[in-house]
C-alpha cells in the first residue's frame, strides 16, 4: 500500500492517535511514517493542528539524542510525519524481557538509556530558542518509555505532539500526556520547569520493574481532583532510591535542578563505567567455560528469542554458539544463568565478529556494554562437576 510517495511495509507502532508504519522511500531509504487522522472521531481536529505545530517547532531542532524529522504535511483528511527509523522503543525492551525472563533491565543498562533521554529533556527544557519571537523552553509532557527509541546503542526521544512552551517555571496547561507517567502539577492544570523529570523518573521505576512506582493503582485519565498515592520504590536498590523519589517530590521545585543532575546521582552511586565499544578482549583474560551454559538472546527490534551456549567468558566480552548466524554490529540483550543463589543477569551486547563451526553453527563473538564481575565470570567458566568413583 502506497501513501503519498511512501510504500507502507508493515505497523510499527498503535496508539490512541494513529499508526507508526515502517515506510519504504521512492528512493529506497526506510524511514518511519506516523499516520494521524485528522477527522478522528476520537481525537479533536484542533488537537491534531496543535500537534503539527508543536512538530514543526521541533523538527527545527538538532539534537543527537532527538528523533530527526524529515517532512510532516497535511494531506486528504491524514497528518504524516516522516521520521528516522528505529530498531525498538524501550517499552518493547522492557515488555520483551518480561516475556522471556521475568525481570526488569538492569540500573546501569537503564541508566546508560537515560542518560541520554536527560540530555535531550535538558536541551528542550532550556529557553534557548525562539518561538514567534518570544525566548522559551518546551516540555515534552509525554516522556515514557515508548517514546525513547533504540538506534543501536543510542536513544532518542520521540512524539512531540504534545510538547508545550513555558517561558516562566510555572504557567497554565491544559492536562495531556499519559496520566500513569505524567507529574502531580499535570492534574491540577498547571505545567513546571521539572514536569518531564518526573515523568523520566517515573520511567526509571518502570524500566526496572516493569511497574509503576506506587502503592496504589494508575490513573487512566486526568481526573481534577486525583492525588497521587505515596511511593513504593522497592524495585529499586539504596543507591537509586534518593535520586529518584527526589526527582518525584510533589511540589516541582524540589525536584533536581535539571534531568541530567538526576540521572548523574544515580550514576555516581553505581560507580563508573567503561564504553565497552573500544574494549579489545586480550587471549590471555579468556576463561573457557566447559559445561557450556545455556544463555537466552534476544535480538533488538525483533520478536522472540534464541538459545545460545556460553563457549568461553570475559570481563568485557563473550562467546556464544548459535545454530544461526548475525550480522556484525547486531545488538543482543542476554540472559546470562548465575549460579549462586539461582540469580539471572540480563546484559547488552554487540556482536563483533561471526565464524562458522566445522561442527555446525556459528560463533559469535560478543562485546558488552558493561563489564560483568570476577565472582559472576567464575560461576559460569566453572568446571562441570566429576562423579565420585565408589
Amino acid at each position: 500500500m502506497d501513501r503519498s510517495g511512501y510504500r507502507l511495509l508493515r505497523v510499527r507502532g498503535q496508539g490512541a492517535f494513529g499508526q507508526v508504519w515502517e515506510a519504504q522511500a521512492s528512493d529506497g531509504q526506510l524511514v518511519a511514517l506516523k499516520l494521524v487522522a485528522l477527522k478522528s472521531t476520537i481525537r479533536n481536529p484542533a488537537t491534531v493542528v496543535t500537534e503539527l505545530r508543536n512538530t514543526q517547532k521541533v523538527s527545527l531542532l538538532r539534537h543527537p539524542n532527538l528523533v530527526q524529522i524529515e517532512k510532516v504535511w497535511c494531506e486528504e483528511g491524514q497528518l504524516y510525519v516522516v521520521m528516522e527509523l528505529a530498531d525498538a522503543s524501550l517499552q518493547d525492551v522492557i515488555e520483551i524481557c518480561f516475556a522471556e525472563f521475568g525481570v526488569g533491565l538492569p540500573a546501569d543498562l537503564v541508566c546508560m538509556y537515560l542518560e541520554q533521554v536527560a540530555s535531550a529533556l535538558d536541551f528542550l527544557n532550556l529557553r534557548r530558542a525562539k518561538f514567534g519571537g518570544v525566548r522559551a523552553g518546551l516540555q515534552h509532557c509525554d516522556v515514557k518509555p515508548g517514546n525513547m527509541l533504540l538506534f543501536g546503542e543510542t536513544v532518542k526521544l520521540c512524539d512531540y505532539g504534545l510538547a508545550s512552551l513555558t517561558s516562566s517555571p510555572v504557567v497554565r496547561s491544559y492536562r495531556c500526556g499519559t496520566p500513569a507517567f505524567s507529574a502531580p502539577e499535570i492534574f491540577q492544570g498547571w505545567l513546571s520547569d521539572w514536569t518531564d523529570q518526573y515523568s523520566l523518573a517515573v520511567s526509571y521505576c518502570y524500566l526496572r520493574s516493569g511497574r509503576f512506582p506506587f502503592t496504589g493503582p494508575v490513573p487512566s485519565d486526568f481526573a481534577a481532583n486525583y492525588q497521587r498515592p505515596s511511593l513504593d520504590l522497592e524495585m529499586l536498590d539504596a543507591r537509586e532510591k534518593p535520586a529518584i523519589t527526589r526527582g518525584m517530590a510533589p511540589v516541582p521545585q524540589d525536584r533536581w535542578s535539571s534531568c541530567g543532575e538526576m540521572m548523574r546521582q544515580i550514576s555516581q552511586k553505581l560507580g563508573p563505567r567503561q564504553d565497552a565499544r573500544s574494549e579489545r578482549r586480550i587471549d590471555g583474560l579468556r576463561h573457557p567455560c566447559a559445561s557450556k551454559p545455556l544463555v537466552r538472546i534476544v535480538k533488538k527490534g525483533l520478536p522472540g528469542s534464541y538459545s545460545a551456549r556460553i563457549s568461553d567468558i570475559s570481563r568485557w566480552g563473550v562467546g556464544v554458539a548459535v545454530e544461526q548466524s548475525f550480522d556484525v554490529g547486531t545488538e543482543f540483550l542476554l540472559l546470562f544463568p548465575l549460579t549462586s543463589a539461582n540469580q539471572k543477569r540480563i546484559l547488552s551486547a554487540r556482536v563483533a565478529w561471526t565464524s562458522m563451526q566445522t561442527e555446525g553453527g556459528w560463533l559469535l563473538g560478543c562485546r558488552l556494554t558493561f563489564p560483568i564481575s570476577q565472582a559472576e565470570i567464575d560461576s559460569l567458566s566453572q568446571q562441570p562437576k566429576s562423579k565420585k568413583n565408589d
